[in-house]
């Protein structure tokens, strides 16, 4: 596989140390450096394919700190928008209609939930509420990153590597409502049981409540999984630095392989 050099744009690594760049060069499909123009095309070497970007931002080994942005944007012309939806029978509605047009079969999919453009109306006081009375899960922290652009500020790839984390297997699909079994305690339900597996290689993203002041929270930090981007594991700090909580996600498979 020949060398490629991308060359035209911007490259921005991500990492709080690393100046902007404005070309890259890929080895065997994984990064294997970045830096000018003229230094890329040498290190590429002679034969390399060169690429232009025209302008663009190159952000390497760092697709987007979670998905959506990208499936939307791909899939957006087939979805049905139900952003201006205020209420479930809205929602239904909205559906009803794209479902009388569409042949029996095939599925129907919608842009993101009207709950997430509500969050990101809520007032500084209001983002940081418990989602419910008496838990530590606040309204901006949905899927995680919860509303990003508007919340979470000061963006840093602060490390990777392997970790132990949910990353398939973790809902029981033959059990009602998908939950998992449970063991342990007196009651027999003090835990759930679940499935850890070792993720090879995980990016850590550090982020912080910009603007506002009063938050509980001073930083936290989401791994994703490189394979996929999806955040398995999130820790959050208090305004003094300390550990105060952390959150592990588990995902799975729409449908299993017999066995």
């Amino acid at each position: 596989m020949p060398n490629t050099v991308y060359v035209g744009g911007r490259v921005l690594v991500g990492d709080g140390a690393t100046t902007p760049a404005n070309a890259v060069v890929l080895r065997e499909g994984r990064v294997a450096a970045v830096g000018t123009r003229d230094a890329m095309v040498r290190i590429a070497g002679r034969g390399a394919e060169q690429v232009d970007v025209h302008g663009a931002t190159i952000l390497p080994g760092l697709v987007d700190t979670h998905p959506h942005l990208m499936h939307f944007g791909t899939f957006a012309e087939p979805l049905v928008d139900i952003a201006d939806a205020r209420s479930h029978d809205d929602i239904v509605e909205i559906i009803r209609a794209r479902a009388a047009d569409t042949p029996a079969g095939e599925w129907i999919m919608t842009t993101p939930r009207p709950t997430i453009k509500s969050v990101r109306a809520y007032p500084a006081d209001q983002r940081f509420e418990p989602q419910f009375p008496g838990n530590t899960f606040f309204v901006t922290e949905y899927h995680m990153a919860g509303d990003p652009l508007l919340t979470w500020g000061n963006f840093k790839l602060v490390g990777k590597g392997p970790l132990l984390a949910g990353a398939s297997h973790c809902a029981d699909l033959d059990q009602p409502n998908w939950m998992h079994k449970t063991c342990g305690g007196k009651s027999g339900a003090k835990y759930w049981r679940t499935r850890m597996e070792l993720v090879p290689e995980m990016y850590v993203v550090e982020m912080e409540p910009t603007s506002y002041p009063r938050a509980p929270i001073g930083k936290k930090r989401i791994w994703f999984d490189a394979r996929t981007l999806c955040p398995m594991t999130m820790i959050s700090y208090d305004r003094q630095g300390r550990i105060w909580k952390q959150w592990e996600g588990g995902s799975d498979y729409y449908e299993r392989k017999p066995g």
